[in-house]
């Protein structure tokens, strides 16, 4: 069984991921594809976990570090492509 902090923190990523969706998909920054990428990353990742509490332990555990893993390194592309002062041709 999981804890009842795992769907606090589920509840609060939606919520928060919801109120910057719109404002980061208008906005003109470069990379804000990877960023979509990394929030969809996090909230799987948080899905896993709960999940993690009821089945298959072993394998929603791995996925849910696999995506922690891609939603980070989703995100240090974003950061990277957003930096002005690196500009493609």
């Amino acid at each position: 069984m999981t804890l009842d902090s795992e769907y606090f923190v589920l509840i609060v990523f939606i919520v928060s991921t919801l109120l910057i969706w719109k404002p980061l998909r208008s906005s003109d920054l470069r990379g804000k594809t990877w960023l979509f990428l990394s929030l969809l990353s996090y909230l799987l990742s948080n899905i896993f976990t709960i999940a993690e509490g009821w089945i298959f332990p072993i394998a929603f555990n791995r996925a849910e570090h696999a995506f922690i893993l891609l939603g980070s390194l989703f995100m240090l592309m974003g950061l990277g492509k957003s930096f002005p002062g690196r500009r493609e041709p």
